[in-house]
């Protein structure tokens, strides 16, 4: 194999980066910004762990603060994410970060202060667009995202569940496995919070998404 490419890199807290690197080629790693650990990861591996600077939105650069509320869903919506950060790959991971191409940036533009529901309507035109993005690349691709979300009480009841793959307009994933994200009391002192995280596997075309 020669090449993955893993988006939404981060710290590399859930990336097998040892283990990738030691079937692929090349492994590189991608995020809005370079984290240490990849730098780390670079100085370990060398020539085959590489970090690279991409927005995976492909609309940063438009979204300036004199956006109006309803012109920023729309430079999600029609973004031009170019190629992954590498040349062809055999493997592409999205790795939890699909709700925040548009989440993040939708809260930071001063029209959020007169309209509440900006950030979720940026969020679902930029998820959609990276589904699309990513559906069309080569090789294997792998969407990693939270499906659904849990508060559960100190007796083990669930308390409250919220659906979020399918605000997105995803299916049910391939397989998913439970975060115990935020045990009591570092969520609420009344909960756990909990997520269902989903993987969802792109083998060939984009039926599965559209």
């Amino acid at each position: 194999m020669n090449r993955a490419v893993v988006i939404g890199a981060g710290d590399c807290l859930d990336v097998p980066v040892a283990e990738l690197a030691g079937m692929f080629a090349e492994m590189v790693l991608a995020d809005i910004v370079t984290s240490a650990e990849v730098r780390r990861w670079e100085k370990q591996r060398p020539g085959r762990v590489r970090g690279v600077n991409w927005d995976a939105s492909g609309a940063l650069a438009a979204v300036r603060a004199t956006v109006a509320a309803h012109e920023a869903p729309e430079i999600f919506a029609r973004a031009d994410l170019g190629s992954p950060p590498s040349e062809e790959s055999d493997f592409i991971v999205s790795a939890n970060c699909i709700s925040q191409h548009g989440l993040v940036p939708g809260h930071s533009l001063p029209a959020y202060e007169r309209d509440k529901g900006l950030p979720e309507r940026c969020a679902k035109a930029a998820a959609k667009r990276h589904l699309a993005w990513l559906a069309e690349g080569p090789g294997v691709r792998l969407l990693l995202a939270d499906a659904a979300r849990y508060d559960i009480g100190p007796d083990g009841r669930q308390l409250k569940k919220e659906t979020l793959h399918e605000r997105f307009g995803l299916p049910k994933p391939d397989r998913t496995w439970r975060w115990d994200l935020a045990p009591i009391p570092e969520w609420s002192r009344d909960f756990h919070r909990a997520h269902e995280v989903g993987a969802w596997i792109f083998l060939s075309g984009a039926e599965k998404f559209l």
